[in-house]
């Protein structure tokens, strides 16, 4: 559910709250007790339960975006609930929209309204409604992911927002799919640094939610036309950044992982003013600049440095080396 988070010198980081940093004398039901009482204080009011099947264990991390907040949590809870109590003492205006990345069915009830949630499906809730979350812990990565929007900002991005309340979404939706990627994209880049690329990512964060919402009208449309492309562009470079070392990567290759045309990966990486084969030329030129210069590496022909770079060529690389950095690859050894 939703959570806070803190800001250094003006810029937002990543929060981690864990109960493996918890002092480790302390048995199972101190742990929890401790933990619960630190999350409330800092985080946000709630009511939790555990499983007594297994070793309590809870891990949470928040990423702020600019005004949204990315936040996951993983473990041995098997219970979230905000009771009138909690609602009244925490009196913050905001939506949050709740992925189940888990294999667990998640159900529970907000408001008069009940729902359930397959693994990859997702609810938007509301911070002054109350409401639970029930789940069976499995003790393995059954986690879920949070996106806390400031409730003035959904609303104007969403007219209709409060009737999506408690509405589940179809499991495993390809805008469910591409906002779970992009989270954990960013989730792995941390804190970002530029005012204007967290207003782009949030934007995009939004419009994912639009889409994952499956709302009507002008804003859907919007959603559609910047949302889905900016995801899909940085699926595309997470492909090819994961896969540029083999030989015979190519277009095809990412639009099979994808589900995606080799035309509209052409076409989405031009607006970026650079192609799919400037992007993993660069990529291994620059891998193979840093083999050549690793002590690691010096037994190595730099024949083979070029294919572990994924070049199939020797005669090619030698020309894009020289062409690239000014010298051959025998020079910058």
């Amino acid at each position: 559910m939703s959570g806070s988070a803190a800001t250094h010198s003006g810029a937002a980081v990543s929060i981690m709250f864990s109960s493996a940093d918890l002092p480790a004398f302390l048995d199972d039901k101190k742990r929890f007790d401790l933990w619960r009482d630190i999350y409330m204080s800092q985080f946000g009011q709630f009511d939790f339960a555990i499983s007594e099947k297994l070793p309590f264990s809870a891990a949470l991390e928040i990423l702020p975006v600019g005004p949204v907040w990315l936040g996951t949590m993983c473990g041995t809870i098997e219970k979230v609930a905000r009771t009138a109590h909690e609602v009244a003492n925490d009196c913050r205006d905001a939506y949050c929209l709740v992925v189940n990345q888990g294999t667990a069915t998640m159900s529970g009830t907000l408001g008069p309204r009940d729902y359930a949630l397959a693994g990859g499906s997702a609810v938007l809730m509301r911070s002054d409604e109350k409401g639970s979350m029930v789940r069976e812990a499995r003790g393995g990565g059954e986690d879920w992911l949070n996106i806390v929007i400031p409730g003035a900002l959904l609303r104007a991005t969403l007219k209709d927002a409060d009737d999506l309340v408690a509405r589940g979404t179809p499991p495993d939706s390809e805008a469910i799919r591409l906002l779970t990627s992009y989270a954990t994209m960013l989730k792995q880049h941390g804190a970002i640094a530029s005012t204007e690329l967290v207003a782009h990512t949030a934007r995009t964060l939004m419009d994912l939610v639009v889409l994952s919402l499956g709302a009507n009208g002008e804003s859907a449309e919007q959603a559609m036309a910047r949302g889905l492309r900016g995801a899909r562009l940085q699926a595309v470079l997470g492909q090819i950044q994961q896969r540029y070392t083999q030989v015979s990567f190519t277009t095809r290759d990412v639009a099979v992982a994808l589900n995606i045309s080799p035309r509209y990966i052409n076409d989405i990486l031009q607006e970026t003013g650079k192609s799919f084969s400037d992007r993993v030329i660069e990529l291994r030129l620059q891998r193979a600049r840093t083999m050549l210069a690793d002590p690691h590496c010096a037994g190595m022909r730099i024949g083979a440095i070029a294919y572990a770079a994924g070049f199939a060529d020797i005669s090619y690389f030698n020309r894009s080396f020289r062409r690239r950095f000014g010298l051959t690859p025998t020079a910058a050894r």
